[in-house]
């Protein structure tokens, strides 16, 4: 599946309320950009306007071009990183590991363990708010009921040209399909949690949390 067919897709996929916001999640557009599209760009209609689709396209973005192959590097993602144990003091270490990066990337974000029901790491850096709190715990919840981390169920939605509540019956506001949660494996027992970030392109969220447990657990993701 192409770029431009992969577009036409999420803009499928979604509800149209949602079909903006959508899109720019997935480009990564800036609040100027936004109030500049606003200007050049018809969103109201429900056609599927070549000039709006090749504006993207122009514009990049951060979906992959190749979805099979996004896929299975998640799916790789999965089987690599994956703990031999994981106490409360694992919990800490992650999460401070998670706040080192994103410090380090000049990024202010909010970061979530969960295991067996209990919180056993928060932290919300300067400049996050209430509302990345709120996609956490979207995220967590995708997670924790999917098995696979919240950027591949997103990406699984779009490569099966499936919608999140007709098919998976997984509201969105409760639920988010989106970068930004990955799964706490134990080896020998399975998933027993996740850990969640928010704040950065949800893409970047992700990159930031597998880096973390890939640096933590000493695995090289070169290998996925």
């Amino acid at each position: 599946m192409d770029w431009t067919r992969m577009f036409i897709q999420v803009l499928r996929v979604y509800p149209q309320r949602f079909c903006l916001n959508r899109a720019y999640i997935l480009l990564n557009i800036s609040f100027t950009e936004k109030k500049h599209l606003r200007k050049k760009v018809d969103y109201g209609s429900f056609k599927r306007k070549k000039t709006r689709v090749e504006y993207f396209i122009q514009k990049g973005g951060s979906l992959m071009n190749n979805m099979t192959e996004a896929l299975a590097r998640r799916r790789k993602e999965e089987e690599l990183l994956r703990f031999a144990s994981f106490s409360n003091e694992d919990a800490l270490t992650l999460g401070l590991k998670i706040v080192e990066k994103a410090k380090q990337r000049g990024a202010a974000v909010a970061i979530d363990i969960e295991v067996n029901g209990n919180q056993l790491f928060h932290y919300a850096m300067p400049g996050s708010n209430k509302r990345h709190a709120m996609w956490i715990r979207r995220k967590q919840n995708m997670v924790q009921t999917t098995l696979i981390s919240s950027l591949h169920a997103y990406q699984q939605l779009i490569n099966e040209g499936k919608d999140q509540w007709k098919d998976w019956r997984l509201n969105e506001a409760d639920y988010g399909a989106i970068g930004g949660g990955f799964p706490i494996h134990v080896i020998g027992t399975g998933i027993v949690g996740a850990v969640a970030c928010s704040a950065l392109p949800h893409e970047e969220d992700h990159r930031l949390l597998v880096d973390s447990i890939s640096e933590m657990i000493g695995v090289s993701l070169d290998e996925a």
